[in-house]
């Protein structure tokens, strides 16, 4: 412990510089005393063993009474208030005692208010530290304009400087729409209640740069107490890469390995979608499954790595004749391809058929194990038009293109065989 102030009588050395850093052991008593909020009243220090080193550091600073009064505030003791003579003993008397724990209690509380003091300070000096060196967009707004911002928030919106910001309107720095459809500000006063009531809200929000440039960030908005204002404190994150690793791993999730046209897990998922689509509209459904003939005599003759570059070639070759958008090219299982064709009837469905088989045809690539002596496909084609919304209908469409592949390939192969879907 240290002696930090001290007052002398005229006369009396001071012994504040002596006093510095001393070890608890050597007050060991009356550090206990203190410690347990206890009053330490020696009026004759005689009173204590000789062998007890207060007694002894006592003696050497010729102090011949003690008084010594604990400092604490809020049960937090924040060292002690001592009284000594050294011209003669003294006791305090009751009186004395009572108002001399009153000027401690007084003195603990200005330590304690000093302490309240620093330690804010310490805490908005980090936070601010804090909020200039995040790279995340942090900013301070009411229900209406921006007050503050950190240097992260002008490099993420390209704006010039804190002053240029705060000038702008909340709703300058997002698009009039949001992806779900509803409006930007509508949709932003329910995320200032939602965190209002909740104590915060976590959402993906698009923001717009000064420059126009559309944005996908992650938002957290705190609500905040400040000098008696209800303020919300910004957090914006932009998630554009990670939304773009996303969309990609998705891709990738649904195309196949090999040919790079959709997998079996996206055809079932779109064939759900379009036909409900179809259901709603009253309209048509096309369905397309294509088989390359005599595949496993190819792999066979040629090796399996000539059958990869055949599936592939066939691929891009079918992708190249069903140019639509709408229409998905997929890897059905094997060698087996399948072609959704949204708003078709039966008559297009036989009419993309047929561009394929003879996309394919041009390919002229050699197989002499068949007989044809080239690569040729067999296609079935189906359609149905105002479907039900019956999930056994889906089922349906894909057994009539099966049945008519089985078709195509009975009646000789390289060939487009046309049936239409039997409602369920």
């Amino acid at each position: 412990m240290s002696n930090t102030h001290e007052w002398c009588e005229k006369g009396v050395t001071p012994q504040r510089d002596t006093l510095q850093s001393v070890q608890v052991d050597d007050h060991a008593w009356v550090t206990e005393q203190i410690l347990q909020g206890e009053t330490v009243h020696l009026p004759d220090i005689t009173a204590l063993p000789e062998n007890r080193k207060e007694r002894v550091e006592l003696e050497r600073q010729e102090i011949q009474s003690l008084l010594c009064l604990p400092l604490i505030s809020n049960r937090r003791i924040y060292g002690f208030l001592g009284y000594d003579m050294v011209a003669h003993q003294r006791e305090w008397t009751d009186a004395q005692l009572r108002t001399l724990k009153l000027v401690a209690e007084i003195i603990a509380g200005a330590f304690a208010r000093l302490q309240s003091e620093m330690e804010l300070k310490r805490s908005e000096a980090k936070h601010r530290t804090l909020f200039e060196a995040t790279s995340d967009a942090v900013m301070l707004l009411d229900k209406s304009r921006f007050l503050d911002c950190n240097p992260a928030t002008l490099a993420m919106f390209g704006c010039a400087s804190r002053d240029e910001f705060i000038t702008k309107h909340p709703a300058e720095l997002s698009p009039p729409v949001q992806p779900g459809g509803t409006d930007s500000r509508t949709l932003a006063d329910q995320h200032i209640r939602r965190a209002l009531d909740l104590g915060s809200d976590l959402f993906e929000w698009q923001h717009r740069r000064m420059d126009g440039e559309i944005f996908t960030a992650e938002v957290l908005l705190t609500p905040m107490n400040m000098d008696g204002q209800q303020l919300l404190q910004a957090v914006v994150r932009d998630i554009t890469e990670r939304k773009r690793a996303q969309e990609e791993l998705q891709r990738l999730s649904s195309i196949d390995g090999l040919t790079g046209v959709a997998n079996r897990r996206r055809f079932d998922g779109t064939l759900e979608r379009v036909w409900n689509q179809t259901v709603r509209s009253g309209g048509s459904i096309g369905l397309l499954l294509l088989d390359i003939d005599f595949f496993k005599r190819y792999n066979d003759h040629y090796g399996h790595l000539a059958g990869d570059d055949v599936l592939k070639a066939v691929a891009e070759a079918i992708s190249s004749a069903v140019p639509r958008t709408t229409d998905l090219v997929a890897r059905y299982g094997g060698e087996e391809f399948a072609c959704i064709l949204p708003a078709t009837d039966l008559e297009g469905a036989r009419t993309v058929a047929e561009r394929i088989r003879t996309a394919i045809s041009g390919l002229d690539l050699p197989h002499t194990t068949a007989d044809a002596g080239r690569l040729t496909v067999s296609i079935g084609a189906t359609a149905q038009h105002r479907p039900r919304p019956k999930q056994t209908g889906i089922m349906e469409l894909i057994h009539s293109a099966d049945q008519a592949l089985y078709r195509a390939k009975e009646q000789g192969r390289d060939q487009v065989v046309a049936m239409i879907a039997q409602k369920p």
